[in-house]
């Protein structure tokens, strides 16, 4: 089944289920499933696995999820409000400048995901929410109600503060201070100094084993992973758009265009359009235009 035909069975149950204000769907397996600015209400979903979902700009709105893994999927500017989640596993997902508002929560796993900007507003927390080596940069929430919030979590979020502040006070040398400090203890070769940086730019793990050319410029609220190489074969230098996220272990000698994924491992020697995903070595490569 594709993804036009699995938003079209959502939809068609939704209406179909109007009368009742309740849409019940249980012990599927969807994979590329599209709901990107739909509005959904009374919507359960029990017993499901969903992969490559994508979600950006949707609003759930008095739903319920039991048993459901999401993996791979995108979550970018949603939100959730008075939404129950029960045994719910987010892995490798982005879920960026999401809200989730007076939401009911138990047995929550966030593995390998990225909440940055993110919201938890209000919201009843049976269980407190686990976190697997998921970043949480400028997210609001409660301490408390997180598991495992690593000091690695908040290393990385005020080295990220104080970068953009020397930043943009162009206190360049405190910056190379920096540089050669975490080049040292992370084998890391990111150059702030030199690099021109958009607002809410984020290094994952403090930029481990990462290596970027100077004089890269790299837009807003872009996601870079460890273990990432952007260099450039060319003498201009390289450009990297805003909203994109960059996987663990990329490598990159490319322009890259806006609201872009590039899935960990993919090797990108030629310019990426913007609204795409890539993901793939060489000849491999694949890229599939977000829309619809």
């Amino acid at each position: 089944m594709n993804r036009t035909e699995i938003r079209s069975k959502i939809i068609l149950l939704l209406k179909k289920n109007k009368d009742d204000d309740i849409a019940l769907i249980f012990n599927e397996n969807f994979d590329k499933i599209d709901l990107r600015g739909l509005s959904i209400e009374n919507l359960i979903l029990n017993d499901i696995n969903l992969l490559n979902m994508f979600n950006n700009g949707s609003f759930f709105n008095k739903c319920n999820f039991n048993n459901v893994n999401f993996f791979n999927s995108d979550f970018r500017g949603v939100k959730f409000k008075d939404t129950t989640f029960n045994n719910i596993k987010f892995q490798n997902s982005q879920i960026i400048g999401a809200e989730f508002v007076n939401c009911t929560f138990e047995n929550i796993i966030f593995s390998k995901c990225d909440l940055t900007g993110s919201n938890f507003l209000k919201n009843r927390y049976k269980t407190p929410l686990k976190l697997e080596l998921s970043n949480m940069y400028n997210t609001e929430y409660q301490k408390s109600y997180f598991n495992n919030l690593s000091s690695l979590n908040i290393l990385d979020y005020y080295y990220h503060k104080f970068c953009m502040f020397f930043k943009k006070n162009n206190l360049n040398l405190i910056l190379l201070l920096f540089y050669l400090m975490f080049r040292v203890i992370l084998n890391c070769d990111i150059p702030l100094h030199l690099i021109e940086l958009g607002k809410n730019v984020r290094f994952a793990h403090l930029g481990f084993n990462t290596i970027i050319v100077g004089h890269t410029k790299i837009g807003n609220n872009t996601w870079i992973g460890p273990n990432v190489n952007i260099f450039s074969r060319r003498k201009t230098r390289i450009k990297i758009g805003k909203n994109v996220v960059i996987g663990i272990g990329a490598k990159v000698s490319a322009d890259i265009g806006d609201n872009v994924i590039i899935g960990a491992g993919a090797l990108v020697l030629d310019d990426i359009p913007s609204n795409s995903t890539v993901y793939g070595q060489k000849s491999k490569i694949m890229i599939m235009e977000n829309t619809d």
